[in-house]
């Protein structure tokens, strides 16, 4: 029989190989290249305000990311690193959790479940916040159930949860729930509710400063980020389904027979483990799943009726290593007198087999059709840097794209119609003031040049007004597609 450690280090070992694969295969996204942009500012308290300049956000990330770009640079390599080792180390945490709320069997599952879940994998590869708050909640979630079943483990709990909500203030939503339902009368455990209201006050109370940071910049804040009109629709809901499945591109590439798979195989097993959990008394997992619930589904619910912007489908990646545990929990349950292999009614190991095959489906497409395109204006840059004359200027236009192209290039970059300003990422986005200012703006910085180039995504242009202003007053020497922009180079008449 495999002893548990090296069952565990062969999972993490394959978590670890499906994570670096492909990891540079594309280029950067507007959320990486915005994070690298923050971590190059000149100090930390000037970060630390831009962060707090685009509420709700937390510092933990880009600290992190700031002392690891600092030793190993700001290649697509190197800040991706530090997002793939956050991931690994979470499929670890998963089989902590399981082996905390059930036993070792469900922890083992729970983390190869991970270590495939093509959701946590295109995660693990971005320069962004989420695997280390999918690994910190994981982490603070199974400490605080090991400290309330046995009295062990205060002072790691608190410790985990602070670092927890330092990494993104939705894990502040989730530990309030976990908080609640965990003072139900009913779950035995080894400590009093009022020790376990007290942990988790001194929790939120080491996290206050940065909170009331956080309201202060929120109230100052022209439109927080929340309040923005974007209303969840059933189409939402169900697509986000889709997503914690079978990953991103299952669902960007249309694939309807690997959606309907990964949405019957979740339903079934999520279900099956919490028949399993209520019948083995296993608290933790049934809290786990009601946390989750209200967590996805209050959100859309509100956001339907109020039509602002708080459904946010990556925010459950928080949760998916414990609710792939709860679903382990299923998988793994033996009726009293069964035992492995598979005899007559005790089929459900069975159910792993479906699963690990749309996860499995789900990274292949993940691998071939990466969410955000695959040049990420890299290919763009090159045309740039063995094309571009020395100091001639680009502009780029919705100047969000910018963050993005300076990975990139390191040549003259205008934004249009105003530079892109990192404490200022979420204002609301107006097509027709946007077209008239980028017109003034073009035509100001362009008098007196012979030629200079454009990045310019068609999308943001209603009508393609701004092209068609472009190509009535300039000439157009070249053009060059891409998946996130194209790429003109103009003359004047």
């Amino acid at each position: 029989m495999v002893k548990p450690w090296l069952a565990l280090a062969s999972v993490m070992a394959l978590g670890l190989a499906v994570r670096l694969y492909g990891l540079t295969a594309y280029g950067v996204w507007f959320d990486e290249a915005y994070h690298i942009q923050l971590v190059q500012l000149p100090d930390i308290p000037t970060m630390l305000d831009a962060v707090l300049s685009n509420p709700p956000s937390d510092p933990l990330y880009v600290l992190l990311l700031r002392e690891w770009t600092t030793i190993f640079g700001y290649g697509d390599l190197s800040v991706r690193m530090l997002s793939v080792i956050l991931g690994t180390f979470t499929i670890p945490a998963t089989c902590w959790l399981g082996c905390v709320m059930a036993n070792r069997s469900v922890g083992l599952v729970g983390a190869l479940l991970l270590a495939v879940s093509p959701y946590a994998i295109e995660f693990s590869q971005e320069t962004a916040m989420y695997a280390l708050a999918s690994l910190t909640t994981t982490l603070a979630i199974a400490a605080g159930w090991r400290w309330r079943k046995s009295g062990s483990g205060l002072t790691l709990y608190v410790i985990l949860a602070t670092i927890a909500i330092y990494s993104h203030y939705v894990v502040a939503i989730i530990l309030v729930l976990f908080m609640l339902l965990g003072l139900y009368k009913n779950i035995p455990g080894a400590i009093s509710m009022r020790s376990w209201l007290a942990a988790n006050s001194a929790v939120f109370l080491l996290w206050s400063p940065w909170l009331i940071a956080l309201v202060t910049y929120w109230i100052a804040s022209p439109q927080p980020r929340a309040t923005l009109p974007h209303p969840a629709t059933m189409e939402d809901v169900r697509a986000a389904l889709v997503q914690f499945t079978g990953g991103t591109a299952a669902l960007q590439q249309g694939q309807a027979q690997l959606q309907m798979l990964a949405l019957f195989s979740g339903t079934a097993l999520l279900l099956v483990g919490l028949l399993v959990s209520w019948k083995t008394r296993s608290f933790g997992f049934l809290i786990i799943v009601t946390v989750s619930t209200l967590f996805f589904l209050l959100p859309a619910v509100v956001s339907a009726m109020t039509g602002w912007w708080l459904f946010v489908p990556h925010f459950m990646l928080f949760l998916l290593p414990a609710l792939l545990a709860v679903l382990a929990c299923g998988i793994t349950w033996q009726p009293a007198g069964t035992s492995f292999p598979v005899k007559p009614g005790n089929f459900l190991p069975l159910l792993l087999i479906p699963m690990i095959a749309v996860q499995i489906w789900g990274l292949g497409l993940f691998y071939r059709h990466p969410p955000h395109g695959a040049d990420g204006l890299r290919e763009l840059a090159s045309v740039l840097k063995s094309e571009a004359r020395a100091n001639e200027p680009v502009f780029v236009t919705p100047p969000v794209l910018t963050p993005t192209l300076r990975q990139y290039y390191s040549g003259r970059i205008h934004g249009l119609p105003v530079d892109f300003d990192l404490k200022s990422v979420y204002l609301p986005y107006e097509a027709s003031r946007w077209y008239e200012q980028s017109v003034a703006a073009l035509d100001a910085d362009s008098a007196n040049l012979d030629r200079f180039w454009l990045v310019y995504r068609p999308e943001t242009d209603e009508g393609l007004k701004l092209l068609d202003y472009m190509t009535s007053h300039y000439d157009v020497v070249s053009r060059h597609k891409y998946s996130y922009a194209d790429l003109y180079l103009l003359e004047s008449p």
